[in-house]
């Protein structure tokens, strides 16, 4: 199989592999992603409840856990980690620890931040744990992203800093936002920061204020809703309403005709999917996941990017260890590193010196 050259992959990665005081609180005593794996229900004889591999049940207490990911993420041509990055205004923030140990430290890993800006919500009671606000002026949060931009191991294209926001409509400053945002990233030296906006409604008119949006071909809805009511009144899942459950085959065969056609939008794959680990029959869960069919999916991603220059052929994996909710390319005791293998046979990451004779990322006339 001949693999295909790209600019970048980035993979989401999932900080919560740590104890915080606050997740105690809300969760139980040494509660991390971990303990709800430990504890996760099937509810479906197809679904497959996905357990560490060679890296184990790691803590982020030690960073150098993410040095291990990362060589093994690059290996297998994923070059960016997104930290998920949770900030709720005014330096309130969750999960930060483990991004700025790595801060501080010489580890050879490649990162930006993804910015989830939604509320914590306990489902189960519809409690909001932490809210999130929003400031009319970032210059706080621009403050603390600085370090981060200016370090040598953060992504950065055409000289611009990444930043992800995980839902751009919810903020109701936000082209305020990114204008003040890129002000400051030119006082700070940068020519500006490169915008990745995910969850963009179609037809949106938010395109002027990014760089890319974020295309999946995954369906947001697994089951019609009547086909959820009859499940309901009969108690097909023991009693009691279950979780969402569809055919990951099927969502393959979506994602294959739903492939992006535009340079302005980044492809995201997803190695699997099933949130009921982390919300119980409130959850969605795709079974029948496995790396062929991981492979298949990706097989339309890699010929819909092969007509793009080579400097914008670059996609996003959902997610490098969501676990919690079943979305993982790292090695798994039940697939190893077959997820990594796949991806790895399709796709081939540009060397430095290939990025720089690649050129400027373009889309049409524009150059940035």
């Amino acid at each position: 199989m001949t693999s295909l050259q790209i600019a970048h992959c980035f993979a989401y990665y999932l900080p919560q592999f740590h104890v915080i005081p606050e997740n105690e609180a809300w969760w139980g005593k040494g509660f991390t992603e971990w303990t709800k794996v430990e504890h996760a229900k099937q509810f479906h004889p197809r679904q497959v409840i996905l357990t560490p591999g060679e890296l184990g049940w790691y803590s982020l207490d030690d960073p150098t856990i993410i040095e291990r990911q990362c060589e093994l993420a690059r290996e297998h041509s994923i070059d960016t980690f997104a930290f998920w990055h949770y900030w709720f205004d005014d330096g309130d923030l969750l999960l930060d620890k483990p991004a700025e140990r790595l801060l501080k430290s010489d580890l050879n890993v490649e990162f930006c931040m993804a910015w989830a800006n939604h509320d914590w919500i306990k489902r189960s009671t519809n409690q909001v744990l932490r809210q999130q606000r929003y400031s009319k002026d970032p210059a706080a949060h621009f403050r603390y992203l600085e370090p981060f931009f200016h370090d040598r191991r953060y992504r950065r294209i055409n000289g611009r800093p990444v930043l992800f926001i995980f839902s751009p409509h919810a903020h109701p400053y936000l082209e305020s936002y990114v204008e003040d945002m890129q002000k400051h990233a030119q006082r700070s030296g940068f020519p500006g920061l490169c915008f990745v906006f995910d969850n963009v409604r179609p037809k949106s008119d938010l395109y002027h204020l990014c760089d890319w949006t974020l295309r999946s071909g995954m369906p947001l809805k697994f089951e019609r809703p009547i086909k959820r009511f009859i499940r309901k009144k009969l108690n097909l899942l023991g009693g009691s309403e279950g979780p969402h459950i569809a055919d990951y085959a099927d969502c393959v065969s979506h994602m294959r005709r739903k492939t992006p056609t535009n340079a302005r939008e980044l492809p995201v794959v997803f190695p699997g999917w099933d949130t009921s680990i982390r919300h119980g029959a409130r959850g969605q869960v795709l079974v029948g996941n496995s790396p062929d069919l991981f492979g298949l999916s990706l097989d339309a991603y890699q010929q819909a990017l092969s007509s793009r220059d080579l400097c914008d052929r670059m996609m996003v994996i959902k997610s490098w260890n969501e676990w919690a909710e079943g979305n993982v390319m790292e090695p798994s005791a039940e697939f190893g590193r077959g997820h990594l293998e796949a991806f790895r046979q399709r796709f081939e990451i540009l060397r430095d010196q290939e990025q720089q004779s690649a050129g400027s990322v373009s889309f049409g006339q524009q150059v940035l």
